[in-house]
Formats: structure tokens, sequence, C-alpha cells
């Protein structure tokens, strides 16, 4: 994360003379946001606009108008806002950004964001569709990126420059996402997590991955996986319950170490022969795969701790070479 960018932004907002700082708060009302923020563009500490659980009247998110920095968490929850379009200013972000449970958000649009420092999370918006604009061309790395039960959100365009993530990617119930073009730039995760989208057919669009510790796939209904060929080590891939993969040829000759590989639950899979480059160390799980009938790993030279392989169509264990 590039701390030294996000440094000398923050000294040049400080220096600014005319900046109105404001002390960060919990916002339970309309009334209140008004009232205790209006005018500012400097918000030292936490700002949570919303309590959690309750719902309140606020709707109107003008009072945040010149906002250009967050020394804290910045997050939005239970409100009746529909769209994030006042905080066009908002700069810099220091903690997390956290939008929660707001029923009637249609939009979050952002153009001149260029720093968050830890997480950005978007969870249980049900009318969300998009999450555009781009962020500032210095900001090429991001914390944690969490999108959950957004049913109708389906363009993730404003994570097209990202190129590193230090934590997280998840995506889970997001049901109308059918591709992951938005992160089509994407190089680096320490864990990426893919779960419940029901649309999400084409995961073609992370082929420039190139570094990730941890692959979760979780009911996709993905016909093929390509994508993880640029990584040559992983502590755990798990791929579960994505019962349409039919094809893993676009894997072929992938030369990888892995840790922990477990993979179950297809309907139609014949062949993992596309797998013969792939040394499996420690455990390897392989079942529930009913036409099953090749597989293709190697193992390390040490032992494996486990190997379970199990409710399959294989009458031998061709394919699997010390």
């Amino acid at each position: 994360m590039n701390f030294s960018y996000f440094f000398t932004l923050t000294l040049l907002l400080l220096s600014t003379n005319t900046q109105a700082q404001c002390d960060g708060a919990v916002v339970r009302s309309q009334q209140e946001l008004d009232s205790l923020f209006s005018g500012c563009d400097m918000i030292t500490g936490n700002i949570i606009i919303g309590e959690a659980n309750v719902e309140n009247d606020i709707h109107d998110l003008s009072a945040l108008a010149k906002l250009s920095e967050v020394a804290g968490n910045l997050v939005i929850r239970n409100t009746q806002v529909v769209n994030l379009n006042q905080l066009e200013k908002l700069l810099v972000v220091e903690g997390s950004f956290i939008i929660h449970n707001n029923p009637l958000l249609k939009t979050i649009h952002m153009d001149r964001l260029a720093g968050l420092y830890y997480t950005f999370e978007v969870y249980n918006c049900p009318v969300l569709d998009s999450i555009t604009g781009r962020f500032d061309q210095q900001m090429d790395d991001l914390g944690f990126i969490k999108l959950i039960d957004n049913p109708q959100l389906h363009d993730l365009s404003i994570f097209n420059n990202v190129t590193h993530s230090s934590g997280v990617l998840t995506i889970l119930n997001c049901p109308r996402i059918k591709d992951l073009s938005g992160f089509q730039n994407i190089k680096e995760l320490r864990l990426l997590a893919l779960e419940s989208c029901d649309s999400l057919t084409d995961l073609s669009h992370l082929s420039k991955l190139r570094f990730g510790d941890e692959i979760i796939l979780k009911n996709l209904p993905i016909q093929t996986i390509g994508f993880p060929t640029q990584i040559d080590t992983l502590t755990r891939f798990t791929i579960s319950n994505c019962r349409q993969i039919k094809d893993l040829s676009p894997l072929q000759g992938w030369d990888a170490s892995i840790r922990y590989f477990n993979f179950s639950n297809t309907d139609s899979l014949q062949s993992m022969a596309a797998f013969d480059s792939i040394r499996v160390w420690q455990e390897l799980l392989i079942e529930d795969h009913q036409m099953l009938d090749t597989l293709g790993f190697k193992l390390m030279d040490n032992p494996v701790e486990e190997i379970l392989i199990k409710n399959t169509a294989l009458k031998k264990l061709n394919g699997l070479q010390n």
C-alpha cells in the first residue's frame, strides 16, 4: 500500500488554512447530521451515520458536501439515502469505508477517492445496482474489498484501475454479477472468495492475478476455470459445488505447489488430467464427482498427510503420481 502517497496527501489537506475540522461521532438523525457536520472539510475520528439494526430518517448527505478526509472510519448504515453523490469531494478515508443495510441506495459513484487504508465493504443494499466512477490513479492498492448480499449489484467498474489488494476480495450472494471485468487489472490478492453468485459464469478477467494465498470458489455456475495459471504457490485452493464445471483444459500445464487442495461436487466433469503439473504436499480431497474417471496430480517428495478420494467414477488412481 502506498503509505507515502497517503501521508503526503494528508499533509497537503492539513496545510489548507481554511479547512474546517470536526470531531467524529455517531449520528442518529438527519438533524444531528446537519448540525454536527455541515461545512466540515475533515473529520477526525470515526463518523458513523446511523445505528446498528435501527432505522433512521437520514436521507440527505449534503452536510458532507465539503468533506475531503475522514481520519478514521466512515460508516453509512440503515439510512434512507438513494446515492452518495454528496460525497463527491471525498479524497481519503484513513480507516474503513462501510456501507451497510441501506434499503433505498441505488448507486455509489466516486470519482476522486484516492485512499482507503483498510476495508471497502458494501453489505445488504437490496436495490444497489452499481459501484461506478474511478479511484484516483495513485491508488493502486486496497485492503479488504467485501461485496455481500447485494441482489441487484452488477456494475463494479470503479475497481478498474486497482492492481493490488493487500487483503481480501470477497463477493458473496450477489446474483446479478456476470463477470469480474471490474477487476481485470488485479494482480495480487491474499484471499479471493467467490460464493453464491448465480450469474457469475466468467472468471477470465482475473487472468492477470499473479499472487495469492487462498482461492475459494463455491456455488458458482462456471463451466471452466482458467485464471490462476500465473500463480505458482497457494496455501489453499477450494472448489466446491460448482456443479457445471466440465472443462479444465485452460489449466493444462499450470505448474503450481498447493498445500491444501479441495475439489468437490460436480455433475459432469470426467477428467482432472489438466492438473498433471500441480504438486499437492499436505492435503488432497477429491469427492462427489459422479462422472470423474481421470486424475492428474503430483505429490511432493514428502508424505502427504491426508488423501481423501470418494464418490467418483474412478476405477483406479491413474494419474496420481509420486
